[in-house]
């Protein structure tokens, strides 16, 4: 889930697939080459989404907080004041 191991993925193992991809001939070896670029692939795709939800779920804790802090009584029309 951490950025570092996202740049690594990207930074590392895709440049070796690429390669590997451009450099083959077989097509049994293509299609394994291109399994691993879709595992790539849906191995970015879930990490960005952890980090998404992790995200929101912070941003969630925070509006929570501050809608509770500003949350208006419930009761009269003046808002529980009173003259």
């Amino acid at each position: 889930m951490n950025t570092q191991g996202m740049e690594q993925l990207i930074t590392q193992r895709w440049p070796k697939l690429k390669k590997k991809l451009q450099h083959e001939n077989d097509p049994g070896k293509l299609i394994a080459i291109l399994q691993e670029i879709d595992d790539l692939l849906s191995n970015l795709e879930m990490r960005m989404a952890a980090q998404t939800r992790h995200a929101d779920a912070e941003r969630g804790v925070l509006s929570t907080s501050v809608s509770r802090f500003y949350q208006v009584p419930s009761g009269d029309s003046e808002g529980g004041i009173n003259e």
